[in-house]
């Protein structure tokens, strides 16, 4: 309602730019408009998505055999890191908040005891992580280990004498191709006879380290 006058006044209407905040559990929807009503309005700048505002990271442990079959359960390990932002409507500028964590740490972690096998890592490591790091990965390798069976050769007729002993070589859970009989016909190429042997054909190899007897006689 200004009625002109001889003063050729100048008025000012004054503004200021509009902040909006997002959060990870209400992000920004880069170059979509902040008022869905107003389509050409103000748009959400980049760096306000929820992949701006929340970062996961995961360390996994893998725990396989030496021929890839697993061994144990993988081990999973995730942080997630939060922060809230805000960002000027006339300019774009967006500006956050601190991280909920500025870093994590992932727990030293044991290896499973696996029976007749070693791990060649037996604690994992702790790890500390931040917002900018990657998925890690950790694979935990199990090999057999060595076992040994022993064989012994007795004379009956000797008070159980020991006429030739055996060791046996291999690993655990693997299956001996070990014979008694070529031991066996060269004594009795010597005049012994077979009372008994007590020597498993196929023996697996265990934990136990077993000795096994196997009697002759005269």
């Amino acid at each position: 309602g200004h009625v002109f006058d001889t003063d050729e006044p100048t008025y000012t209407v004054t503004l200021k730019h509009k902040i909006t905040d997002v959060t990870p559990d209400k992000p920004g929807q880069p170059n979509q408009p902040v008022d869905p009503n107003n389509p050409d309005g103000p748009k959400y700048p980049d760096g306000t998505a929820e992949s701006d505002l929340v970062k996961t990271v995961t360390r996994t442990i893998h725990y396989q055999y030496d021929n890839g079959k697993e061994a144990a359960k993988d081990v999973i390990e995730t942080t997630t890191f939060k922060r809230n932002a805000s960002f000027d409507q006339v300019t774009g500028k967006v500006t956050y908040t601190n991280w909920n964590e500025l870093t994590h740490s992932f727990d030293n972690v044991a290896s499973p005891a696996i029976k007749g096998y070693t791990p060649d890592i037996n604690n994992v490591s702790e790890l500390t992580v931040n917002p900018d790091s990657k998925d890690s990965n950790v694979t935990v390798v199990y090999k057999a280990d060595a076992e040994k069976t022993h064989v012994k050769y007795v004379d009956s007729d000797q008070n159980d004498k020991v006429l030739k002993n055996d060791d046996v070589n291999g690993h655990y859970g693997e299956k001996s191709d070990y014979s008694t009989q070529p031991s066996i016909t060269d004594l009795e190429n010597h005049g012994y006879e077979l009372v008994k042997d007590n020597y498993p054909a196929g023996h697996v190899f265990d934990t136990d380290e077993p000795t096994y007897t196997v009697t002759l006689k005269h």
